[in-house]
């Protein structure tokens, strides 16, 4: 393994993660400097492909965010891996279609109820009172850490800068999380 700057070359097939874990990847080497999502999903744990649960920001297919992240959950399946995906639960028109196609490629959807699943200054309303939102915050934390516990989940993945609470549940069960972000800050 060498590092270059913020990128990895793999040279022996083999990563050792943040808490000492080994990850195998595969018969090829992967030296061209860049360690991609794609590598990532198809690493081996031992034997075992990994359980990766998603964070998404609304749960529907109304923005390119979902659609990329929904197609990234596809392949990361369809390659093996267990995928979990977390999103708000709402009343939007397509979010039963976004559940249904998810079930339908070996995602496991999974809504929560929430008051405001965005950070407080993230666009958009504010909604209930600072106590609720708060309470709301902290339960959604606590249901995600223990999806993390019950699906001994490998990896954690926040599909925009606008939610934090997969990065809180990531660091308190001592996991990886990555963001991926596709906002422009101003």
């Amino acid at each position: 393994l060498r590092l270059v700057g913020s990128e990895m070359c793999i040279r022996d097939r083999t990563f050792i993660g943040f808490l000492g874990e080994r990850w195998n990847f595969g018969s090829q080497n992967h030296c061209d400097n860049k360690l991609n999502i794609y590598e990532i999903g198809s690493c081996k744990r031992g034997n075992v492909m990994k359980t990766i649960l998603f964070l998404s920001p609304t749960g529907t297919f109304d923005n390119g965010a979902e659609i990329s992240i929904f197609n990234l959950m596809k392949e990361l399946s369809r390659r093996g891996n267990q995928i979990i995906n977390v999103f708000p639960k709402s009343n939007h028109q397509n979010q039963q279609l976004y559940i249904e196609r998810c079930r339908k490629n070996n995602i496991f959807p999974q809504q929560l109820d929430c008051v405001k699943w965005w950070w407080e200054e993230a666009p958009g309303a504010l909604i209930g009172t600072s106590e609720e939102r708060s309470a709301s915050y902290r339960s959604n934390i606590g249901e995600i850490r223990a999806l993390i516990k019950e699906k001994q989940v490998d990896l954690v993945i926040t599909n925009t800068v606008n939610i934090f609470q997969g990065a809180v549940a990531a660091a308190l069960e001592t996991i990886p999380h990555y963001w991926l972000i596709h906002e422009f800050p101003e």
